[in-house]
Order: C-alpha cells, then structure tokens, then sequence
C-alpha cells in the first residue's frame, strides 16, 4: 500500500497545474498573485473547441470545509486512480473561495504548452512597470489581444481597466 501511496503522489507531482480565476479584478487576487499589482492577469475565450471547455481538463474548485480522502482500493485500479486525482487536485479548502478559481490540468508539468484557449486580453496591475508592459506587447504580437493597464478607484475599494 505504502508504493501504491507514494508513486501516487508522484504522478500529481508530474502533472502541470494552471490556475485561473472567474474574475480580473480582485484586490485579494491582485495583492496575492501578482506581487501587490506588479504583475499581469491573462483573459482567455472558452471556446467549445479548446482544451479549457475539456472538462476533463478544467473545472471549477469545489470548495469544502472536508479533505477529499483515498481508499486503498481506489490506489490499486488504474480506472479510480484517475478520478481520485481528479478529485484531490479540483479541492481546496472553503477559505479560498474568495478566489472563484477554476484548475486546467496537463499531464506533464515543467513544458511550455500553447495557450490552452485564444488568449482573448492582457490585464496589468497599476504598479506594473512600463518596461515589463512594452515586453509583454513585443512577445504577444496578435492584433485581436487587447491590452489594459488597472487604476485603483479613488473613492472606493476596487480598479477599472483602461485600454493601452
């Protein structure tokens, strides 16, 4: 049981994990994942056709107050292994549901893929640098990719999007 166990967890540690949120502006988000505003956030198109609508491959996080648990059974057939990854990597705690988060899961991490849906527009923080902002426009070179820079809200707590 204890090989079953280990080369278990070895398998999720070679799977490649995208995290992807229902929505771009978050202050938690932005302050957590983007060094405080500093970073970028990606907007895809799930289009029916591409790898994001797989729902094999992408799912909302079920967000639980109970770890998902394993049977020694289900380590032992090859047809419940793969459920049973399926069910520990799309749960997390009900703390992070704040997050609205949805998981895109390969089978083999540490490789470049190509985007997983047309990338639809680039959102950057308000604190962005305008170097890392020019660097990103040169790398994504599609006309239909918008891109847009955040300003915080002067009045309230939130930002907006404006185009650049």
């Amino acid at each position: 049981m204890e090989n079953e166990l280990a080369q278990f967890k070895e398998d999720i540690e070679q799977l490649g994990i995208l995290s992807l949120a229902n929505s771009n502006n978050n202050l938690l988000m932005w302050a957590h994942y983007t060094q405080d505003h500093k970073g970028m956030c990606l907007e895809f198109q799930r289009l029916p056709e591409s790898s994001l609508a797989d729902d094999k491959q992408t799912r909302k996080i079920n967000y639980t107050d109970k770890h998902p648990t394993l049977s020694a059974k289900s380590l032992k057939d090859p047809k419940q292994i793969e459920s049973s990854k399926r069910r520990i990597l799309f749960a997390k705690s009900e703390d992070w549901a704040y997050e609205g988060e949805w998981r895109h899961i390969v089978d083999k991490g540490d490789q470049l893929y190509p985007w997983p849906a047309p990338l639809k527009a680039v959102y950057f923080g308000c604190k962005t640098s305008e170097q890392d902002i020019n660097l990103v426009k040169k790398v994504i070179i599609d006309p239909k990719v918008k891109f847009y820079r955040a300003e915080l809200n002067a009045t309230k707590f939130g930002m907006t999007f404006k185009p650049i």
